[in-house]
């Protein structure tokens, strides 16, 4: 088996974990949706990230130095980081994570755990997961597709969702901006 394909079967867990996490958008809860298709711009950027990525593993050029085993190894352990603090960070906003943009009516501003030194946790583990598949390619090309493309949709995301909780918790909101990083501490 070629370590590409090794990767591509690695994949199935993270599908696994992410068709669990898009079950809880069927919880009741109301409210209002505030998205504008940054939804569908990450799922576009992550499904032309992994194409680009796997496509990529193909063209020698590209190769990273060293054994594509390697790769495949330090790949598979971000990508299982990057699972892990994403579950952990759904878990911990409970029924108030959804996969679009929503503001629920009793929505309350969660500040602990993950979120006392991130803000977007779940972006953050979703990221290194795309930055695992793309190192696990052993490609160049696919390493910048998993980071560039996720990272520009998830940069959107992260604008939008960020102007909605200020319009809902105001104060509460910039004071807990102001003390955490977007993604990744002493970085964004």
């Amino acid at each position: 088996m070629a370590p590409v394909n090794a990767l591509q079967l690695l994949t199935i867990p993270w599908l696994v974990s992410e068709m669990l996490v898009f079950r809880r958008d069927a919880q009741p809860g109301g409210g209002e949706r505030r998205d504008r298709f940054s939804r569908l711009g990450l799922f576009a950027c992550i499904g032309g990230g992994i194409g680009l990525a796997f496509q990529s593993a193909a063209i020698r050029w590209f190769a990273l130095p060293g054994s594509p085993w390697l790769w495949l190894a330090l790949g598979a352990a971000l990508m299982l980081a990057g699972i892990l603090v994403r579950a952990r960070a759904v878990a911990q906003l409970g029924a108030y994570f959804r996969t679009e943009v929503t503001l629920l009516d009793d929505h309350r501003l969660v500040t602990e755990g993950l979120y006392a030194r991130i803000r977007h946790p779940a972006y953050t583990g979703a990221l290194l997961t795309c930055a695992g598949v793309g190192l696990g390619t052993g490609s160049l090309v696919g390493l910048a597709a998993m980071i560039l493309l996720p990272g520009l949709a998830f940069a959107w995301r992260i604008r939008v969702e960020e102007r909605a909780l200020a319009e809902r918790f105001g104060g509460a909101w910039t004071e807990h901006r102001a003390r955490t990083a977007a993604l990744i501490p002493g970085i964004w």
